[in-house]
């Protein structure tokens, strides 16, 4: 685990956005086939929610790897794998190009607002709209994609989302800014959403972990070259450029990588679709197998696009309802939130904070606040990750743990918290600051392996999708409009600012509380823990998370909300 956790590790920085269903196809949509599109035979599966695929091994000569010394099966070599690293660089600079927008705002927010004579809650709008427009386009991605063509689809988004950059950078009417900044986000979400899925079916199986991790790095990069570039703008070319043309150059950026998309063949792009057997089953299946919409059986293999389809909405409903009676799920997704709530706020404000309340040099805010951005969540991350590793995982028993790390974590993320709202130097608030964010990105990888662990295979889709989901509304969105209720109650801008940014600080302790509740709920279900190492002992994996695939599992669902 802690080779394939290593590699997640160094992958975070910044930020966030959404995902996905379960297996019995009511919340995700899937895809049915008996030969991986990597090459690799199908391991059977024990229930309906298999979530991975195993590849039979083969002897391990020269001639069956490939020139990045990837062990291949027969089948593999016949696979153009150099076509397949382009379009994976295609979807990696989608992720950096198309995020650029979530730096360049809360950089540019000074000006802006000074520009159009903003309330706090126009400006808060600003930066949560792009999540309605996410949240909403992953109810639909599913059906479209399953109807379209994905290469027209993501063709058209990304078309689509440079015409709404362009629109918000001509557009000088408040609700027009609106209406492009809830298209950006719509149009985003089908290019990013896509990523993960066509990695985890396309990279070479020695590979995904790694490939998944490039492609998750690739957000925080994109965020933060959003925000060297608006500062550039606006600390020294204030005269010449506006903000405007930060969100411009994002256009003009996304414009190589769809005729990239254009010249790629439509077959390195697309999932196998599902192909019906023309003769029925002389016996008929412990578990029924999937059917297509004509009603003919279709081959078996299930690929996650981790959204909520809202063409099954009662299938998802009742999944939600099963895992709203799983408390460690319940209360470990809402630390998260509560993390992402605290770390997403202080992306949002503090740029300003800094500049207005304790007055320091804009480009002093700018370097520090990039320095400690990049810095902090890597390297909480990487100590996150290897103090779960050290106490033996997340699984089984070991879930204690695990769950005792993220309350530490959370205590001393808390500590930190607490007089970063209080200070009034930036020399003093750096450090603080740094330690926030370093306590808070340990949380991550240990959070997320509770989260994975918590729930059957065949739920891991829909809990995917659901808790994906209380990240964007409960974290991303509710952080910049909450705080920004509170500046616009006092009639002292300053005042109002500075007990508006405490209350993004609050949320590390109502996280800290989630935590505890966590712990306690993790202690009462210690039995179910146990049952599941001896299982693990008697029936070996079956039915069971791997290692390898756990690991990918993470990924994902990190890789969807852009967390350190």
């Amino acid at each position: 685990m802690s080779s394939d956790i290593s590699e997640v590790q160094m992958s975070h920085v910044n930020r966030g956005r959404n995902n996905s269903g379960p297996g019995d196809g009511s919340v995700n949509q899937s895809v049915d086939s008996s030969v991986d599109s990597r090459g690799g035979s199908v391991r059977p599966t024990t229930g309906a929610g298999h979530l991975g695929l195993s590849f039979g091994k083969k002897p391990t000569t020269e001639s069956n790897k490939n020139s990045l010394g990837e062990v291949l099966n027969p089948d593999e070599k016949k696979i153009d794998w150099s076509q397949r690293r382009r379009v994976f660089a295609i979807f990696v600079s989608l992720n950096i190009f198309m995020n650029a927008d979530t730096g360049i705002i809360p950089c540019s927010l000074l000006q802006i607002s000074e520009e159009m004579d903003l309330s706090f809650q126009q400006q808060a709008y600003l930066g949560s709209l792009v999540y309605v427009g996410l949240s909403s386009a992953s109810l639909i991605v599913s059906p479209i994609y399953a109807k379209y063509s994905v290469k027209n689809v993501i063709s058209i988004m990304i078309l689509a989302n440079i015409c709404f950059c362009i629109l918000l950078s001509f557009s000088y009417h408040l609700y027009l800014i609106y209406v492009a900044r809830i298209g950006m986000g719509f149009t985003q979400a089908f290019c990013i959403i896509y990523g993960p899925v066509w990695t985890n079916e396309f990279a070479p199986p020695q590979s995904t972990t790694s490939w998944m991790a490039y492609l998750q790095g690739a957000v925080p990069l994109g965020v933060v070259s959003g925000y060297l570039s608006a500062g550039v703008i606006v600390n020294y070319m204030r005269d010449i450029f506006t903000w405007r043309q930060a969100i411009q150059l994002q256009a003009i950026t996304e414009v190589p990588i769809l005729l990239a998309l254009l010249a790629a063949s439509k077959s390195s792009i697309e999932l196998p679709k599902d192909e019906p057997e023309q003769e029925k089953q002389k016996e008929k299946p412990a578990v029924d197998p999937p059917k297509s919409s004509s009603g003919a059986v279709a081959r078996k293999k299930t690929v996650r696009t981790d959204t909520v389809n809202i063409g099954e909405w009662a299938g998802f409903v009742t999944q939600f309802r099963v895992l709203c009676d799983n408390w460690v799920f319940i209360t470990v997704t809402g630390g998260l939130c509560c993390m992402y709530f605290v770390g997403s706020g202080i992306q949002y404000w503090l740029t300003a904070y800094m500049i207005v309340i304790l007055e320091a040099d804009p480009v002093v805010v700018l370097i520090a606040f990039t320095v400690s951005c990049i810095t902090a969540p890597i390297m909480g991350v990487m100590l996150g990750g290897f103090l779960a590793d050290w106490v033996g995982g997340y699984k089984g028993r070991n879930t204690i743990n695990a769950i005792r790390i993220c309350v530490a974590f959370s205590i001393f993320g808390m500590i930190f918290a607490f007089p970063v709202g209080f200070v009034g130097s930036l020399y003093y608030i750096l450090p603080l600051l740094w330690m926030l964010l370093f306590f808070g990105a340990a949380i991550i990888p240990t959070a997320t392996g509770v989260v994975v662990n918590s729930v059957p295979r065949e739920y891991q889709s829909a809990s995917s999708s659901i808790s994906q989901l209380a990240y964007n509304i409960f974290g991303y969105f509710l952080a910049p409009i909450a705080s920004a209720l509170v500046m616009d109650s006092y009639e002292d801008e300053r005042e109002g600012m500075i007990w508006g940014f405490r209350t993004v600080l609050l949320g590390a302790a109502v996280g800290l509380l989630f935590m505890l509740i966590a712990w306690i709920a993790v202690y009462r279900q210690f039995a179910y823990y146990e049952e599941m190492d001896e299982e693990v002992e008697e029936l070996g994996d079956v039915g069971m998370i791997r290692r390898r695939e756990f690991a990918i599992e993470i990924l994902r669902r990190r890789t969807h909300s852009y967390s350190f």
